[in-house]
């Protein structure tokens, strides 16, 4: 089986999970909300998709967290449902 953890620059699955839970512009306690992830868990993730060049963060003036799709995040999760499309046989 191949290995899909970070040392290649893949996406784990909590990851990938996190990630297609972003649309728009969303806290990340709303994140942990749609991933079914702990805001801890997500917490971290978020700023491991940062450094991948997947998410964009930015501040609230009351130091809360946005976080939005950079392009490359939105290709990648735009992959994610054709491929998905593909193997249901909706191509």
């Amino acid at each position: 089986m191949m290995n899909l953890n970070n040392n290649f620059g893949l996406l784990s699955f909590k990851q990938f999970l996190v990630l297609k839970s972003v649309s728009g512009k969303n806290f990340i306690y709303e994140i942990s909300k749609k991933s079914d992830v702990t805001y801890s868990h997500v917490y971290k993730l978020i700023f491991r998709l940062e450094k991948m060049g997947l998410v964009f963060i930015s501040k609230t003036a009351n130091r809360k967290r946005f976080v939005s799709l950079t392009v490359k995040g939105k290709q990648v999760v735009e992959l994610y449902y054709k491929i998905n499309n593909i193997l249901k046989g909706d191509s």
